[in-house]
């Protein structure tokens, strides 16, 4: 064989070596670089489908970098915010009309609602016998089972019922005074999940009593009360604003308290609230665990402080309504 013939072949020979280890490596390179594209893949899924409820929130319950305050150009002093919790005359005897109607209902067999409009003329038969046989139940060993005692009793009721109502107005008070001049970007984003999360759960209780059965799926839910998905969303994105704001504002009132916020009462709240409070430390301890998994130690931190700041300023504003 020439020197020519030996020296092509060689190169045939080295040319289908190479062949074989590109085909070799590129075998070696395709299965790690499908499995990256299934990693992110699924990363990109799981990012939309699942929630991160202390996304953006400190471990302290605040939201990561941000003082609520300095969120706002406008903030009211709370010292400004008054109720009135005392009930009128008229109301007094509205309620008083409305409870005869719904005991009597009740002890008749009758369905109906204590707040119906119907007019009711009680004057001649609300007497001590009539209280004794319809009203005995509800005054117990409190009120004297007298005609005096039953008016008594609904004017507490009344009275209660106004104070009740002084959550909403202190509410509503702070959200008319207040202006956000920056809503926490990314806080503000994550609230459109939570708010989505919170809504499916909410559609799945509901249809588990019948409610909803007329839908087979949340997506069908929110295309009957939507004209579309990009209404849908445009209104999400309008009630995280809204959401935000509202947090911003109990954070601030939070703040102006100086209230405080432990693992150990945020863990003793939220065991009360369950109603587990006679549990065995087991049980509460599995039961505090079970919530941080799912919702994270930094969310539920701040939703005490919401709550604990709702609660301590309507405390403050009754107090000052009754001169205390």
């Amino acid at each position: 064989m020439s020197i020519e013939s030996r020296l092509a072949a060689k190169e045939r020979s080295r040319k289908a070596r190479r062949k074989a280890a590109a085909k070799k490596w590129t075998a070696i390179l395709i299965v790690p670089v499908l499995l990256l594209c299934v990693l992110i893949g699924y990363l990109i899924y799981k990012s939309v489908t699942t929630v991160n409820y202390s996304k953006y929130i400190a471990k302290d319950g605040t939201i990561q970098g941000v003082v609520a305050k300095e969120c706002f150009s406008e903030f009211p002093n709370l010292d400004d915010i008054t109720v009135d919790c005392e009930p009128t005359d008229e109301e007094i005897e509205t309620k008083l009309k409305n409870t005869i109607k719904s005991l009597e209902s009740a002890k008749d067999g009758e369905e109906t609602s204590e707040n119906a409009s119907e007019v009711i003329d009680y004057e001649g038969h609300l007497n001590d016998e009539w209280v004794e046989k319809y009203a005995a139940e509800k005054l117990g060993e409190d009120y004297a089972h007298t005609e005096e005692g039953f008016r008594e009793y609904v004017k507490q009721l009344a009275h209660e019922e106004k104070e009740s109502k002084a959550r909403s107005t202190v509410s509503a008070y702070l959200n008319e005074h207040t202006t956000v001049k920056t809503y926490p970007y990314g806080f503000t984003r994550n609230q459109r999940k939570v708010l989505k999360k919170q809504s499916e759960k909410t559609f799945e209780i509901w249809q588990a009593y019948g409610i909803y059965s007329q839908y087979e799926t949340y997506e069908d839910f929110i295309l009957a009360n939507y004209e579309s998905k990009s209404a849908y969303r445009k209104a999400l994105k309008a009630e995280a604003k809204e959401s935000t704001k509202t947090t911003l504002i109990w954070l601030a009132v939070f703040d102006e308290l100086q209230l405080s916020c432990t693992v150990e009462e945020v863990k003793a709240f939220e065991i009360e609230q369950a109603g587990k409070s006679e549990a065995t430390e087991e049980e509460k301890n599995k039961y505090w665990d079970e919530l941080v998994e799912e919702f994270g130690q930094p969310y539920l931190m701040l939703e005490y402080r919401v709550t604990v700041a709702q609660n301590k300023l309507v405390e403050k504003v009754l107090a000052k309504a009754h001169g205390n």
